[in-house]
């Protein structure tokens, strides 16, 4: 099969995939999105980035899984909304590079930092910004716990198969903006899971609520579960 045989395939799917999650990506995003899954199918194994680098499964486990994130922030939040987020244990960039591709005025403005412990998958990540020309994304190598802003300035802090929810928040929730900053009316954190983690969800410290649990429906990935668990706050979360 030729390359622009191939990558029509794949754009193809790209597309059909992403209206079946409700999204309309513009010709910019899905080539975006294509040369991310070049990308991390090369440099794989080099770097480590994931165990799953064969194009035919990242489009499904890592392209579709990201963007049912995207959908479902797309739906929580107003259009034209502005959001900074904190992408926790980042790996090859997953859901932060794709966020930070589907960026959009119209829809959701996303401004991603992301964090990962492996220096060589933020470097990998760097890469990616200067090739994707992402002005909205920035790669940080640092423990997550060791992380400082001054003053804290994320809206939302996620991850995807990071850690249990408990130390995702314990560790991440210092980097939350400000109490009076933050809109009490939306979440604080979004973890990605691969499906309903009820022991983690006994472990959360007292003052974490998990405000809702969706099950999320992958393009490709019928028979395996993906959800997202949204947490806030408690004292801060408006009843």
């Amino acid at each position: 099969m030729s390359a622009i045989l191939r990558e029509g395939q794949q754009r193809s799917q790209l597309l059909q995939g992403s209206k079946a999650l409700g999204l309309a990506l513009t010709d910019e995003q899905l080539s975006q999105c294509l040369l991310l899954l070049e990308q991390i199918a090369k440099w794989g194994r080099v770097f480590n980035l994931t165990s799953v680098i064969q194009p035919e499964q990242m489009m499904s486990v890592h392209l579709f899984d990201c963007l049912a994130l995207v959908a479902a922030l797309r739906q929580q939040y107003p259009p034209k909304h502005s959001l900074s987020i904190l992408d926790v244990g980042s790996g090859a960039g997953l859901p932060g590079l794709i966020l930070a591709i589907c960026s959009d005025p119209q829809h959701l403005t996303m401004q991603i930092t992301s964090v990962d412990t492996v220096e060589k998958k933020i470097a990998f990540q760097r890469q990616q910004k200067v090739m994707l020309a992402l002005n909205n994304f920035e790669p940080i190598h640092s423990r997550v716990e060791n992380l400082i802003f001054t003053p804290p300035g994320f809206d939302l802090i996620t991850c995807r198969a990071f850690a249990s929810l408990n130390d995702f928040c314990e560790g991440s929730r210092h980097l939350l903006k400000p109490p009076a900053e933050r809109n009490a009316n939306y979440a604080q954190f979004v973890a990605m899971k691969a499906k309903t983690p009820i022991s983690e969800l006994a472990e959360l410290s007292a003052d974490i609520v998990v405000l809702r649990q969706q099950e999320l429906q992958v393009p490709g990935l019928a028979d395996a579960a993906r959800c997202l668990v949204w947490l806030g706050v408690k004292e801060k979360i408006k009843e």
